[in-house]
């Protein structure tokens, strides 16, 4: 998991969901959830921007404000992808 500030924080699993939730909120479900398909448990974030790198080789790019997805680089790599960073 990583925190986004002081209130939200986002986590992501082998389910192939990454959820965004909303530290204030009392309802205890996501504010966001993002269906990525493919375990992902690696996570990065830089100027709320999110990127998922997933077991199936690709990485996605989100906006962590909206949920929108940015970009997709399909099959980056040969194996899993393994981390992110944003530079």
């Amino acid at each position: 998991a990583l925190f986004l500030g002081q209130d939200r924080l986002v986590s992501s699993s082998d389910d192939g969901f990454v959820h965004i939730w909303d530290s204030r909120s009392t309802n205890y479900s996501p504010r966001i959830s993002l269906e990525c398909v493919s375990p992902c448990n690696r996570l990065s974030i830089s100027h709320d921007i999110l990127a998922v790198p997933l077991d199936n080789r690709d990485i996605r790019l989100y906006s962590s404000l909206t949920g929108e997805k940015l970009h997709v680089q399909r099959r980056a790599h040969t194996r899993a992808v393994q981390c992110t960073t944003l530079a």
